[in-house]
């Protein structure tokens, strides 16, 4: 094992935050596995040149048994096993660089000695059976201060421990894990179990209203944590209107900070006890993938996103790659979160690569490819992803052996050669459609609502395929965005007057068209008694509230519409089921596009000012050959007219699809176009490329303007 020590950092480079070894800046492709004593291939992945590995640790006890118990008595603690496992890695790979992903929970034996500390839930009981294989049923409360002091103090000595190793030189940071799945959500949150009805939240909950705005006493209730039939509600309204709702938004808003809170102080701990030299990441922001599940949003406790990437002491952030649709060839690689704001932070994304492959045992499931094709296909185009968007990306080897095979092996080695060829070109985004999100604006969605899944994530899935890239941020960061053609703004149920004065000033201006859907504004400072004036407020185009539920699936007959003008077939979207309120644009100023379902009513409108154009639909899923209407209406360039995934930055294009065929890129301007397999230039001073894409496939491109020497 070598003594070497590296020093880590995350700064600026091409365009992006970098990830940077020793003063070198590496394109952050990792290797990760649960169970490297078993299956571990770390000799495979040296080999191909992958050098960055992270493996499973706990700071005391991991739920989920990856990693064995640190933490086994009142002020014990029995590091072997950690070092053990470090060391193997070395021996295998003596280059390696470790990044150690820290379990943060509590033992059985601290649960027994603090059951007072422990989550509640609405029956009153401490223990519950949680998902993914948990090896107990209690954990402590994320308000809990006993906790908070333990978690605190075991997380120090524990870093302290590696930092005085004889492998700490080569450890370079720390990820952050806890909660269920290791993912900081509230445990119970995919089996749908409610919480937190302990003490010490409850208490947490009341001096965190003190210090909130005084809406509470306007009208608030100085009670503790809503009832289970409040939360859930009988109302037909699927948005958090009245007074009284109003204390459950509250409470989804602390539920999330309180999470977030927990991160931030640990990744405090980190840099204190390394001294400011180890990174420090985590699990969250999942805002975009928990729509997909009905408890996801309110209960997961992700939706103080902006809280977590602002804090000083994180460096990086990570999830998994979406699991919304992993179709090999008809699927979209997509990130759970706003990734382009956590750029924007000065922060690395770390793209999680837990893709089944064709080795992966059949009980994985989830897009689970037939062959070692089909695995290469979609290796490609999670790099393509990462590599368009400037995030790093671990292969996850999770149970050990996914990644086996010369064709596997070699395709690891193509693409860690061809991204620390890529690191240090020019990796900035050349978007022009940009997409906003209100992360703690969704808490006003009452939980298990047919339409949130529909708007956030499935949305991006179709925007996807338009043929041109998107950027993805958060509404808070709505100042620092700039120069985007078409802007789709997702969730701002709730605006404060600045945000509205924000979003006049940044969208109303340069031809800039921006497409609102279901309810921007709707909710005011006291509820949404005066919804329709805060829609209008926001979209410039007047809106009525229809009375009852509806249904809200607009049907579009585009002949004869010119910003339709490639379609030509009647079509439908939306949601089928029952959904109040809604608001039907009731605008003469405006042009009706889509009707309400088998209605009159109109459902999608536009309307064209002098400086800007506004979109509205009352019905999320806009389709894919909608949003590239709009973006061919807003002079957004298309890099291809198929429904393909397009992922693409201002060095480099990476283009998934389905059918075999012939494919048109267009470029900006004429580049050269290399082919990052074979290294072979394709054309030289081209604006546009012609090649065979073969059937469920990714290529992949290198792109380079000429120089201003050799412009015509």
């Amino acid at each position: 094992m070598r003594d070497t020590t590296v020093r880590a950092e995350i700064s600026p480079c091409s365009g992006v935050p970098t990830l940077h070894l020793d003063g070198r800046p590496h394109p952050g492709i990792g290797y990760l596995t649960f169970h490297p004593e078993a299956r571990g291939r770390y000799v495979d992945f040296a080999r191909a040149g992958v050098r960055l590995v992270a493996f499973n640790t706990t700071a005391n006890y991991h739920t989920y048994g990856t990693a064995r118990p640190v933490s086994i008595g009142p002020g014990r603690f029995d590091y072997r096993d950690l070092d053990r496992r470090a060391r193997r890695i070395l021996r295998q790979h003596p280059d390696a660089v470790l990044l150690p992903r820290v379990y943060v929970g509590s033992p059985p034996w601290w649960d027994a000695m603090h059951r007072d500390e422990l989550v509640r839930y609405s029956d009153g009981s401490a223990t519950r059976w949680f998902f993914s294989g948990a090896l107990k049923g209690s954990v402590p409360s994320f308000s809990s201060r006993a906790w908070r002091d333990y978690r605190r103090d075991s997380l120090a000595r524990f870093v302290q421990h590696v930092q005085s190793s004889d492998y700490g030189g080569r450890v370079i940071g720390y990820q952050l894990m806890g909660g269920e799945t290791e993912e900081w959500f509230y445990h119970g949150t995919y089996e749908g179990y409610w919480s937190d009805y302990s003490a010490p939240h409850g208490e947490a909950f009341r001096a965190w209203r003190r210090r909130r705005r005084p809406w509470w006493r306007r009208g608030g209730r100085n009670g503790g944590i809503p009832s289970v039939q409040h939360r859930g509600g009988n109302d037909a309204s699927i948005l958090l209107e009245s007074a009284e709702d109003r204390e459950v938004a509250e409470y989804v808003l602390f539920r999330s900070r309180e999470v977030a809170d927990t991160v931030i102080d640990l990744a405090d701990v980190v840099k204190d006890a390394s001294r400011g030299e180890a990174l420090c990441g985590a699990f969250y922001g999942y805002v975009l993938e928990l729509a997909s599940h009905p408890f996801g949003l309110q209960h997961g406790g992700h939706l103080a996103f902006d809280r977590v990437v602002a804090a000083p002491s994180i460096d990086f952030l990570t999830s998994p790659t979406s699991y919304l649709d992993r179709r090999v060839g008809a699927g979209y690689s997509a990130f759970m979160c706003m990734t382009d704001s956590v750029r924007l932070h000065g922060k690395l994304w770390f793209n999680e690569n837990d893709c089944r492959t064709h080795w992966t045992p059949k009980q994985y499931g989830c897009f689970r490819t037939a062959d070692a094709r089909e695995t290469r296909s979609v290796m490609r185009r999670e790099f393509a992803h990462a590599t368009a968007r400037g995030a790093g990306m671990w292969w996850f080897d999770m149970r050990g052996g996914w990644y086996r095979g010369e064709q596997v092996l070699d395709e690891v080695a193509r693409l860690g050669r061809a991204a620390q060829a890529l690191v240090e070109r020019d990796r900035s985004s050349r978007a022009e459609v940009a997409v906003l999100v209100d992360g703690e604006g969704l808490r006003h969605f009452r939980i298990a609502n047919p339409l949130q899944q529909r708007l956030l994530g499935s949305q991006l899935q179709l925007l996807g395929r338009i043929g041109a890239p998107f950027d993805c941020f958060s509404l808070r960061d709505l100042d620092a965005i700039e120069g985007y053609r078409l802007v789709i703004v997702l969730s701002p149920l709730e605006l404060s007057r600045s945000e509205r004065r924000g979003l006049r000033r940044r969208l109303r201006r340069d031809g800039t068209t921006a497409v609102w859907i279901y309810a921007p504004g709707a909710i005011g400072a006291a509820g949404a008694a005066d919804a329709a004036s805060g829609i209008e407020d926001v979209t410039g185009i007047r809106v009525r509230r229809l009375e009852g539920a509806h249904a809200p699936f607009v049907d579009v007959h585009p002949h004869g519409m010119p910003i339709f003008a490639g379609l030509t077939e009647p079509f439908s979207f939306g949601v089928a089921g029952p959904v109040a309120p809604v608001f039907s644009p009731d605008d003469p100023r405006a042009t009706v596009l889509g009707t309400l379902h088998q209605t009159s009513t109109p459902a999608l409108a536009v309307r064209r000012f002098s400086d800007w154009t506004s979109v509205f639909s009352l019905a999320p899923s806009l389709p894919t050959g909608v949003l590239r209407a709009f973006a061919i209406d807003a002079g957004v360039h298309l890099y291809v007219d198929t429904d393909d995934a397009v992922y693409a930055n201002a060095s480099f294009v990476g283009l998934h699809g389905d059918e075999a065929g012939t494919r048109t890129i267009r470029f900006r301007e004429p580049v050269r176009v290399r082919d990052v397999d074979t290294d072979r230039v394709l054309a030289d001073e081209t604006a546009s490329l012609d090649f065979d894409l073969a059937e469920k496939s990714t290529a992949l491109f290198e792109i380079t303007p000429p120089r201003p020497s050799e412009s015509p």
